[in-house]
């Protein structure tokens, strides 16, 4: 059925439908957009903090392991104490490695690869040398023990802090990074979503218009085409194609137009 033969209460409820529906899809197409946001900038910007979360406990694990060692060396008084600071260095190793079996499993880039397997190559150089100082030192070579940890515990542990630190430093700037372009890409989204809403309301008007239009013009037209008639005006004839109310009205004033006409006649 075309629009304007509906009747005007049916015309309405359909101009009024449409409007909800047009509102409705803009509502649930902003609480959609918004939702995917949220999203992926919980995904980016938890994937980066849980990173540096975790290169900072390695970091931490690390420096503990290297105090604990020096502790055997140099504050241990007894074997009991050897083997107590021996159990805190495996303790914290053990907390080292936890941290890193998680960090292998979220997704790098080449860059972070690299820098990760710069810093597994420092820590294996520096547990080989850590665990042959432990070693004398179980055995009560100490002066032995505390040679190699000056000729070459103290670089090769540098080298590993090093390593670490310039993962960390990297993954804050892998945080700023995302932190910026999950902020273009909420810009670019709500832009989108502007122009969305924009050309929603366009249509809203377009509809709202059509629907008024196709009341109010049957209105003005059988309003003066009344006049016309009331004034003896009854040359003009009256046209109408809706099948409506306003419709049979426009028909009915045609009507009474030739009722007259025809008796002059």
């Amino acid at each position: 059925m075309r629009f304007g033969n509906r009747t005007t209460g049916g015309r309405l409820a359909l101009g009024f439908g449409g409007l909800m529906t047009v509102m409705l899809m803009l509502i649930g197409l902003a609480v959609w957009n918004m939702a995917q946001i949220d999203g992926q900038l919980d995904k980016i910007l938890g994937d980066n903090l849980r990173s540096s979360q975790l290169l900072n406990d390695m970091s931490e694990a690390a420096h503990t392991e290297t105090t604990e060692l020096r502790n055997l060396l140099l504050l241990s008084n007894s074997e009991r104490e050897v083997v107590t600071n021996a159990q805190h260095v495996a303790a914290e190793r053990k907390k080292y490695h936890e941290a890193h079996a998680i960090l292998e499993k979220m997704p790098a880039a080449t860059e972070d690869l690299a820098l990760r397997k710069a810093t597994d190559a420092a820590a294996l150089a520096a547990r080989r040398v850590n665990d042959e100082i432990i070693q004398l030192a179980r055995t009560h070579h100490t002066s032995e023990a505390l040679e190699l940890l000056r000729t070459q515990g103290g670089a090769v542990t540098a080298a590993w802090q090093t390593a670490l630190d310039a993962e960390i430093e990297h993954q804050k700037q892998e945080n700023a990074k995302a932190g910026t372009q999950a902020h273009q890409q909420y810009v670019r989204t709500i832009s989108i979503l502007g122009l969305t809403v924009f050309a929603g309301l366009l249509m809203a008007f377009f509809i709202a218009r059509t629907t008024t239009r196709s009341v109010t013009l049957p209105v003005a037209q059988a309003m003066e085409a009344a006049e016309r008639i009331a004034g003896g005006d009854l040359g003009r004839p009256i046209h109408t194609r809706s099948a409506d109310e306003l419709g049979r009205m426009l028909a009915a004033l045609e009507k009474m137009r030739l009722g007259p006409a025809h008796s002059v006649t």
